[in-house]
């Protein structure tokens, strides 16, 4: 089984995932598709739109980035990826 690991960092491109993980679940037994959202944390709002109304699937994996250079930011989700 392949596996894809789809890394978003913002609730803008969350959304813009979704399509692709529909897609992706025709392939289930072939594809095993992982969601690795790296980024701000999703407030219950947010949460109730982005999984309930909108039906986008829950992250695999999260990490609150925090602040810092895109450079910083950058190697702390990759540093974090790497792991999985």
């Amino acid at each position: 089984m392949k596996k894809i690991l789809s890394v978003v960092g913002s609730q803008r491109s969350y959304i813009q995932i979704g399509p692709v993980a529909k897609a992706l679940r025709k392939y289930r037994k072939e594809v095993k598709h992982l969601l690795y959202h790296a980024g701000m944390p999703i407030d219950q709002q947010t949460s109730t739109l982005l999984y309930e109304d909108l039906q986008l699937p829950r992250p695999d994996f999260f990490q609150e980035t925090g602040e810092g250079s895109h450079v910083s930011l950058t190697a702390r989700i990759m540093l974090e990826a790497e792991k999985l």
